[in-house]
């Protein structure tokens, strides 16, 4: 999360009234100090109240709530000299009347700084203006009581896939219910081992009850607490109720004759009576809920936060619901029945703003990416997964908090959980996740990344290291990260290079400055023990030993089809048209110079002169393992080939891992399966270029008429009949 920058001039709402009463100081400082909590990691405020007998409590207030005080009144000059003394501060909340602001609002936009205006009066919004009730949601701003029956929260954790633990449903309540207001009172019933209710407002990790049944009923418990809660003067305004019964409706009844506002989580709308859901003043589903995580940004949440607010504000809503699919996925549906998909609900995201700028989900997918790359796994379980994940503080300190991450994660699409039998116990199963290669958070996770590490891979081909201006510079054009589809700006190239430093994929020094010693130059150079950074160095490797491998099987192709014992250098070069004219003489000379190809002068009869051919060298360690790997290919197909018309690659590859051991990088298989494609071995069933990170699903099958595909599988018959069969495997 971010930090941002607020500025109050208090005597422009010194006349505000909120429901028919007059604005307190202290009512909008604690709203302000709740809601920039929950919104930014940081947050900087300053308030204006003249140093007048009739104002001068009005600054007390604001200076012991934090809010430091101005000695003026705030002028688009002294805005701009503020927000230029905090250039950390990306974003700008004026809480005053816009004639205040004037220019400063377009100089700091332009300056790329986020800027919203929050004004006196109830107003419609208007471009970056609108009403201070509406920003703070005011009203929100009052003690809340939580009441949760432990059956319910357990089933709804275990509909999410989550583990049934007390903390952890703790924690997901009482952060849903800080959206409404400051939680005084919340209250879990029904855990085994404690009697009455177990109270978590305090924040406790874990109930501290004794392993006594309680002397009455766990129903008897909760309804005399709230009746109890009833009479009690000082009760808060508003209540959160995740319960369920026959007497539910008398309760808000009665709540509602003594003003207090109630809101019905359940645990799924749809078995809720109608007539009661039109009682009380707001509802949603507690499967949802429970993926909210404490720090969440507020601003950004959509349907659930939304639903919550505006249920408190006077206009009960319609649940957010949870939708499961068909493929495991589940996806939330906004209260107007619009479901946010994987690949367009990314405005739904906590933490996300959309794009590629770098943003919580982003770097959870970036750290889920980076774990399966060091591994060099495909996909990872979930426990473990969330384990990992626990060591990074943005996710931690525990698994249970990284869950609440992944959870989320999943239900927006991000993640792909496939569910399998445990190797060990196969009646036990097991959930494998991987990112979602098409939701636009994972691939921008992976592609900004990948994109600046490959920029400066190349750059440092010609130069020892690159300073951060240069690499910045050359990332902002269009061909890299400043056009479509990532669009990023400065300040969103600067967040993504910062990262990746702190992250460790790149190595940042100092070097002397010869035209100007004083001020040293930033150098970047890639870390190769890094997984990603290393991930990035190995593909180009792995180009450069794909050309030599493509050229190699080129000629072992020919000599095979053709029936020849030798190919020439100008048939040689036109198969291997696709390459440029010095990336080909790169690999002819380097194949020579290990003596892979053989160049010899062949007599020619349809001319004067001999023709320059070469052939290979069946010896060489290079050759023998490039022919080994297309006949392992080869025979692994047609093995699965026998039973089915198509063979998915994944299983191609997964039997290659066996045979071969396991492959230097995805993207070298993938270049494996490419080049014997375009060498007429492999027909696949994806005609458009493979997608890099998906293409586990596409098919194959062997071109059974080929000659080099008959040859490998006459071979390997001819091979397994020579073998010595078992003995007493006959009669």
């Amino acid at each position: 999360m971010s930090t941002c920058l607020f500025v109050l001039s208090w005597p422009d709402f010194r006349r505000q009234e909120l429901a028919g009463r007059p604005l307190c100081p202290a009512l909008l400082a604690s709203t302000l100090r709740r809601q920039l909590g929950l919104r930014y990691a940081e947050h900087l405020a300053f308030a204006w109240a003249p140093a007048e007998p009739e104002e001068l409590p009005a600054g007390e207030i604001l200076r012991r709530w934090g809010l430091r005080l101005l000695s003026e009144a705030p002028t688009p000059d002294s805005l701009l000299a503020l927000a230029r003394a905090y250039p950390e501060a990306r974003c700008v909340f004026l809480a005053m009347a816009p004639e205040r602001v004037g220019e400063a609002a377009a100089a700091l936009q332009k300056s790329g700084h986020e800027v919203e205006i929050w004004r006196p009066g109830s107003a419609a919004p208007d471009g970056i203006s609108r009403p201070l009730s509406e920003a703070l949601p005011l009203r929100t701003a009052h003690p809340v009581a939580l009441f949760a029956e432990w059956k319910l929260v357990r089933r709804a954790m275990e509909r999410v896939g989550a583990g049934a633990e007390p903390g952890v449903a703790a924690a997901g309540l009482r952060q849903s219910a800080q959206l409404l207001g400051a939680v005084t009172t919340a209250r879990l019933y029904g855990l085994p081992g404690v009697a009455g209710g177990w109270e978590f407002s305090a924040g406790a990790s874990e109930p501290a009850g004794e392993n006594l049944l309680p002397p009455v009923s766990v129903e008897e418990a909760l309804r005399g607490d709230l009746w109890r809660a009833l009479d009690d003067p000082r009760t808060p305004p508003t209540w959160v109720l995740a319960l369920s019964g026959e007497w539910l409706p008398d309760l808000v009844r009665s709540a509602h004759e003594r003003g207090i506002r109630v809101v019905l989580w359940t645990e799924d709308e749809e078995r809720v009576p109608r007539s009661l859901l039109a009682q009380v003043d707001g509802s949603a589903e507690l499967p949802v809920l429970l993926y909210l995580k404490p720090g969440t940004e507020t601003s950004e949440l959509c349907g659930v936060s939304a639903s919550i607010r505006e249920s408190v504000q006077g206009g009960a809503r319609p649940a957010a619901r949870l939708d499961s699919h068909a493929d495991g996925r589940a996806s939330l549906r906004a209260p107007n029945g619009g479901a946010h998909a994987a690949g367009a609900g990314t405005e739904a995201l906590p933490g996300h703003a959309g794009g590629a700028r770098l943003a919580p989900w982003t770097r959870l997918l970036y750290h889920v990416e980076s774990i399966l790359r060091r591994d060099g796994l495909s996909r990872i379980p979930f426990r473990r997964l969330a384990e990992e994940l626990a060591t990074i503080d943005e996710f931690g300190p525990t698994a249970a908090n990284a869950l609440m991450w992944l959870n989320r994660a999943r239900a927006e699409g991000m993640i792909l959980v496939d569910t399998e039998a445990h190797a060990l116990d196969p009646a036990h199963r097991t959930g494998l996740c991987r990112p979602h290669p098409e939701h636009p958070v994972a691939r921008a996770a992976v592609e900004v990344p990948d994109r600046c590490l490959r920029l400066l891979h190349q750059m440092l081909q010609k130069m020892p290291w690159v300073s951060f201006k240069l690499l910045r510079s050359v990332l902002l054009r269009e061909q890299w990260l400043g056009g479509p589809p990532y669009r990023l700006e400065e300040n969103g190239v600067d967040e993504w290079l910062n990262f990746l430093i702190h992250d460790g994929a790149l190595g940042m020094t100092k070097e002397p400055n010869l035209v100007n010693p004083e001020y040293p130059v930033t150098a970047l150079r890639l870390n190769p023990e890094h997984p990603v950074a290393r991930g990035v160095a190995a593909e180009d490797g792995d180009s450069h030993r794909l050309a030599a491998e493509r050229a190699i099987l080129v000629v072992d192709h020919f000599m095979t089809r053709n029936r020849k014992p030798w190919m020439s250098i100008s048939a040689l070069r036109r198969a291997l048209d696709t390459m440029s004219r010095e990336e080909l003489q790169e690999v002819l000379q380097g194949l020579q110079s290990l003596g892979a190809l053989i160049t010899e002068s062949y007599p020619n009869p349809q001319k004067e002169h001999p023709t320059t051919g070469c052939r290979l060298d069946l010896e060489q360690p290079m050759v023998t393992e490039t022919l080994r790997v297309r006949n392992a290919i080869i025979r692994v197909t047609q093995h699965y080939q026998r039973l089915r018309s198509w063979v998915p690659l994944t299983r191609v590859s997964e039997l290659l891992d066996t045979e071969l051991g396991p492959s230097p990088s995805p993207g070298h298989r993938l270049g494996w399966f490419l080049l014997l494609r375009d060498e007429g071995i492999l027909e696949l069933d994806h005609e458009d270029p493979l997608p890099e990170n998906a293409w586990e699903s596409v098919r194959c099958r062997l071109n059974v008429s080929d000659a080099v595909v008959r040859a490998v599988v006459a071979q390997y018959a001819e091979a397994r009949e020579m073998e010595p069969e078992p003995v007493g495997s006959r009669g």
